[in-house]
């Protein structure tokens, strides 16, 4: 028998920020600007580094609620697959900016907080979302959810080189791992670096403003879908009624 998430959930999410770390903390140089210049240059890579470094592991833990949510529908059912997994949503994302901050551990700048509460809320409402579509598709094939994997992680780094709000607003609320991503780029790269800190009234916001907004229609759109399918499955079966034995 297969292990309950609430058994996995949090060790594997707390693996997810480790598996990032290294990743986040060669963002900049690897994407943005591999040999940075000047003290502008410098403090722009010094904060990104940062706030990334304290959100290690945020966007895969998006993509983990949503796993989440997808088994739990499949194990329990839509609403007790909610009443299970919103509580759970929340306290992945505790720990996942608790372990950004025990492995950082140090205060520099600061953090652009209205994202990264932003990219926190967003854990149950992916989570959700998972249950509608977990409730919607019961069978998954392999090769369907290895390439719905990749796009994520191929929309997420496109994401997060969104250095200028150029995408059009529609589409990041369409797409909210896209805004996920974008969020979290443009509230570094759109930093005021005379005060270390990240321009709030800009980029960040305005994505993150676009991830919630998305994510929420999607969470409710794939559970009224959900709900009315089954509420026509049972009306069906009402009617039908048991096949006769034979």
């Amino acid at each position: 028998m297969r292990r309950h998430p609430l058994v996995w959930a949090v060790p594997v999410m707390v693996v997810l920020v480790l598996v990032a770390r290294p990743f986040n903390d060669g963002f900049y140089e690897q994407f943005v600007n591999y040999d940075p210049q000047g003290d502008d240059q410098q403090r722009e890579w010094n904060y990104t580094r940062y706030v990334f470094q304290h959100t290690s592991g945020v966007l895969l833990g998006q993509l983990l609620c949503l796993v989440i949510g997808v088994l739990l529908a499949r194990r329990h059912g839509q609403r007790a697959a909610l009443a299970i997994g919103m509580p759970l949503a929340g306290v992945l994302a505790a720990v996942t900016i608790a372990a950004g901050f025990v492995l950082t551990g140090k205060r520099d700048f600061d953090l652009p907080w209205g994202v990264i509460v932003a990219e926190l809320v967003a854990y149950p409402l992916f989570l959700a979302a998972g249950v509608g579509l977990g409730t919607l598709t019961h069978r998954t094939r392999v090769w369907a959810a290895t390439v719905g994997g990749i796009v994520w992680m191929v929309v997420t780094v496109a994401g997060l080189m969104e250095t200028g709000m150029y995408l059009p607003a529609w589409l990041l609320t369409a797409v909210p791992q896209l805004a996920a991503a974008a969020a979290l780029g443009g509230s570094v790269l759109s930093a005021d670096e005379w005060d270390g800190g990240a321009d709030q009234s800009d980029w960040g916001l305005t994505a993150a403003a676009a991830l919630l907004i998305g994510v929420t229609a999607w969470a409710v759109l794939l559970n009224l879908l959900a709900w009315f399918r089954q509420r026509g499955r049972r009306n069906q079966s009402a009617v039908t009624g048991p096949c006769p034995s034979r």
